[in-house]
């Protein structure tokens, strides 16, 4: 039986090293790891500050984490990449939304934000269903 290769990109190669110092580490260390990819992200470290602090207050209080799922995956012109991700916990579920650039042949974090709005989402999206 053959057995089926399937190839990665390299934004998805950085998001399976986040998500596995996510899990084995901290969401501090991932997040370190991802926001060291951009040079830039150095102008805004009160930011980057924040948004760790923000999500690690955030999952200090949803119990277990269970894993993660890919939500959508779009492409813009082999520059930019935007990632939505479904991150399962015992109390609620979170979003993660990850945008990766390549100006010039080297990708990097563009953008990354969280959330727990999604099951808002899902009952506005059944309304225009229903």
């Amino acid at each position: 039986m053959k057995k089926l290769i399937v190839s990665q990109t390299e934004t998805e190669k950085m998001i399976d090293n986040f998500f596995s110092l996510y899990k084995t580490q901290n969401s501090d260390a991932a997040l370190d790891y991802l926001f060291n990819t951009n040079k830039w992200m150095d102008e805004s470290k009160d930011d980057v500050e924040n948004v760790k602090s923000q999500l690690r207050n955030t999952i200090n209080v949803l119990g277990e984490y269970y894993g993660f799922e890919l939500i959508a995956k779009k492409t813009i012109s082999n520059k930019m990449e935007h990632y939505a991700y479904f991150i399962t916990y015992d109390r609620q579920p979170l979003r993660f939304t990850l945008q990766f650039y390549n100006p010039n042949g080297e990708w990097r974090l563009q953008n990354f934000s969280f959330d727990d709005a999604i099951d808002d989402e899902l009952k506005d999206a059944a309304k225009l269903i229903a």
